[in-house]
């Protein structure tokens, strides 16, 4: 094949992977900390960059070590106040590759923020702990940014929260039926049912149209309340909603978080839900029933195979299936 017939088509690297932890110490007492554990994945791109792959020139290329010694950097130069919060960080990151390397033409940061929770104390103890803290649960809050040079420009193209690996669980609450049926359907319909799934969501957050560098030196929304409120009407609809189905409740989920008029900025939110399934045991070998619904108390948990329901629930206006 002559090297006329094919083209770079797309191409982005950097580094994944690079794992980040950052003490932030109070200036009024040095013991009080507060802490942040990130995992992070930074991909440049560019046109500049075409003759590394195509030609073996590796003069525009700034390398996966220096993308790696940058995020170190920033996390400790950066002000506490955007360190300690993954989105304004990522924003930072963006927008020092794109106004360090004119060459550059996009940024894009994918993070994921390991969960420490303060440990809370009896009084006598001293309540909460200056600086111990726990994971107390394996969800993970995730960030998305994309930056690129648009005429000139530095802007901001992309912007997401999100939750993953959200273990959840209702032992009632929760049924299926009336789905349609053919001859391939073996499943029984159910009135009131286990209900788990692990949650995984993504939220688009849309920021004023302005050159990133102007951007940040606005007043930037309280993301970490934007996160929390995710978190909290995402536990709260699941506990409550009298569940007919994952797909129902889901995109209750959605409605509540759109409604919040604290989420403002968050215009569209997306929902992965994969089906945890829990199966009565047949305990007839001895005589005691454990099928039936009202007796059903003893289950095997099986994840495999699973089902899996997707839904992106918008704003009217940038409302598209």
């Amino acid at each position: 094949m002559s090297s006329s017939s094919v083209h770079l088509a797309s191409a982005s690297y950097g580094k994944d992977l690079v794992r980040i932890f950052r003490i932030v110490r109070d200036s009024a007492d040095p013991r009080l900390h507060k802490v942040a554990e990130y995992t992070v994945r930074c991909l440049l791109s560019g046109s500049s960059l075409i003759p590394s792959y195509t030609k073996a020139d590796n003069s525009p290329v700034v390398a996966t070590d220096t993308v790696k010694n940058t995020l170190n950097y920033l996390a400790k130069v950066l002000p506490a106040a955007d360190v300690l919060c993954p989105e304004k960080y990522c924003l930072r990151v963006v927008n020092h590759f794109l106004s360090t390397y004119d060459h550059i033409e996009k940024v894009e940061v994918d993070l994921i923020q390991h969960k420490w929770t303060r440990i809370v104390l009896d009084q006598k103890d001293g309540g909460a702990h200056k600086h111990s803290f726990i994971r107390d649960g394996d969800d993970k809050r995730t960030v998305r940014a994309v930056s690129e040079r648009v005429g000139g420009e530095i802007r901001l193209t992309q912007l997401e929260g999100g939750i993953k690996g959200l273990l959840v669980l209702k032992s009632s609450g929760s049924a299926f039926y009336g789905f349609h049926r053919d001859s391939f359907t073996t499943l029984k319909e159910v009135h009131d049912r286990i209900f788990s799934t692990e949650v995984e969501c993504s939220y688009s957050i849309k920021l004023a149209s302005q050159p990133l560098p102007v951007l940040l030196k606005s007043t930037l929304p309280d993301f970490c309340t934007i996160s929390s409120s995710v978190r909290n009407h995402t536990l709260r609809i699941f506990a409550l909603d009298d569940s007919a189905s994952v797909q129902a409740t889901m995109y209750r989920m959605g409605e509540a978080i759109l409604a919040d008029s604290g989420n403002s900025v968050v215009t569209d939110i997306s929902y992965q839900l994969p089906n945890k399934h829990y199966i009565p045991i047949d305990l007839g070998f001895k005589g005691v029933s454990n099928l039936n619904e009202k007796d059903a108390e003893v289950f095997l948990p099986t994840a495999h195979p699973s089902g899996l329901i997707k839904a992106k629930i918008a704003r009217t206006a940038a409302s598209k299936l």
